[in-house]
Parts: structure tokens; C-alpha cells; sequence
């Protein structure tokens, strides 16, 4: 069987697009985007295995690249591959613009699609074989794979508001507990580079 042409590929993500825009992600069926973008049913599953995988196209290659980058890292270098494998989400991202932000809106309210987002899963796995020995490695792995979801995803929002400045941006404290001074001067710290 020939392989589906790019153009067809296209018109099924945009046929997804604007029918989970206007009937919602449950309400549309494979065959509704098929219809829509002017194609066969067998096309659609020669281009994607899934209804959810249409929104994320992509997301094997990513996620290879993730694990490629993770795993090439060394004891001494993992911070650094970590950040980089964040930086290539993020760029995937920037490169999909409209789509990514819509794919990013829907897999917040969509359950099943939200199970699909492993990337946070694949830094966890890497972190907690990384620090499998020590006593709090799997929830420092966590934590930390969240976190870095976490500002890759505040990274991407940045992006998308150009207009926003440095000066947009603001630590709030509320109350006066001792633990929330300790905070405080932690981030003083933090952004102080000491």
C-alpha cells in the first residue's frame, strides 16, 4: 500500500481540528474527520492508529528524541540533557504554533488525551533510575519531571504572549509564616544567582 501524501495528512489534522473545535473530542468520530478532510476511513488509519494520535502527530518521534537525548547523558551531564530534552518539546511545540496550542488546550480537558502526554512519565522514568539509590529518589524524580513539564509548558505560554515583559512577571508570598520568609528568601536567593 503507497504511503498517505502529505496533503492528505494535513487535511485530516485540519478536519480534526475544526470538528473537536466545534462538536468536541468525544462527540467526533473517526469517520466524521475522514468525511471532513475528503478521504477514506482506511486513509485515516494509514495515517494515524488513533483518534487521539491525530492530535498528537507526532508524538512517537518526540518522545524517541526525549529518550535519545536522556539516555546519552552521562552522571555529569544529566541536569543538562534534561533541560535539553525539555528544550526539544518545547521547540516541537513553537514549530506546530496554532495546532500546538490547541492540542494544548484540548488535552487539558480531555482525559483520554491527558493519559496520552507521557513526557512528563519519560523524565520521571530516566530521574528515577538515575537516583534509584537514594532515599528520596522516586519522589525527587516526580517532583522533578513535573517541574520540568511544568516550565517547558510555562516557557510555551511566554511564547505565546509576545507582548508580555520581564517586568509582567511576579513572585507572590501570601502571609507571614516562617515558612513562607524561608521561601521567600530562597527565591531572593535563586534570582540573585547567590
Amino acid at each position: 500500500m503507497p504511503p498517505i501524501s502529505a496533503s492528505a495528512r494535513e487535511r485530516l489534522m485540519a478536519a480534526a481540528l475544526a470538528l473537536f473545535s466545534t462538536r468536541g473530542f468525544d462527540a467526533t468520530t473517526v469517520d466524521d474527520i475522514a468525511e471532513r478532510a475528503g478521504v477514506e476511513r482506511t486513509t485515516f488509519f494509514r495515517a494515524f492508529a488513533s483518534k487521539e494520535a491525530v492530535i498528537s502527530p507526532d508524538h512517537d518521534a518526540v518522545l524517541a528524541s526525549i529518550e535519545a537525548r536522556l539516555a546519552a547523558s552521562s552522571p555529569s551531564t544529566r541536569m543538562i540533557a534534561v533541560a535539553d530534552a525539555a528544550h526539544l518539546v518545547l521547540d516541537h511545540n513553537r514549530g506546530e504554533g496554532d495546532f500546538a496550542r490547541f492540542r494544548y488546550r484540548l488535552t487539558s480537558i480531555v482525559p483520554a488525551l491527558r493519559a496520552r502526554s507521557v513526557a512528563q512519565r519519560t523524565f520521571a522514568r530516566f530521574l528515577g533510575a538515575w537516583w534509584a539509590d537514594e532515599t528520596d529518589g522516586p519522589l525527587r524524580a516526580e517532583l522533578t519531571a513535573a517541574a520540568v513539564v511544568t516550565e517547558a509548558e510555562f516557557d510555551y505560554a511566554v511564547a505565546l504572549a509576545p507582548a508580555m515583559r520581564e517586568s509582567d512577571v511576579a513572585v507572590v508570598v501570601l502571609g507571614g509564616s516562617p515558612a513562607n520568609e524561608t521561601l521567600a528568601a530562597r527565591v531572593r536567593r535563586s534570582l540573585n544567582g547567590t
